[in-house]
């Protein structure tokens, strides 16, 4: 597999749900969000600005870290019927998305959340 560094990657974990309260997710998780929409139920938290490296799989490693150290209150969340995703973005000078590690993969399977990309070309 060749590897392919993005430039800006970074990646975010968001908690959604129509009746989701943020601040709730907020104490369930014990981390402080970067972005919460109240109308629209979104609970974000981000590598960027936290991870200084341009691998995407870098980004995806430290928050899966720190949400599989908080995995029974991701648990919580999910059995509430609150939706996850890591949504990750990035610039390339392909327009083949950065591709990801099958452990990754695993362990945001094993969290029970999904992950998505975006990618643009520079």
């Amino acid at each position: 597999m060749a590897h392919r560094a993005s430039t800006h990657p970074y990646a975010s974990v968001r908690f959604i749900s129509k009746v989701l309260d943020p601040d709730d997710v907020t104490r369930t998780i014990w981390l402080r969000p970067d972005h919460v929409n109240h109308k629209a139920g979104l609970w974000s938290f981000s590598s960027e600005g936290c991870v200084n490296v341009p691998e995407l799989n870098e980004h995806l490693n430290w928050l899966l870290r720190l949400l599989e150290f908080r995995k029974e209150a991701v648990a919580t969340l999910l059995a509430q019927g609150v939706r996850a995703e890591l949504l990750c973005y990035s610039r390339g000078s392909t327009v083949r998305k950065p591709s990801l590690s099958r452990e990754i993969r695993r362990r945001a399977a094993a969290l029970g959340i999904a992950i998505g990309i975006d990618h643009s070309q520079q």
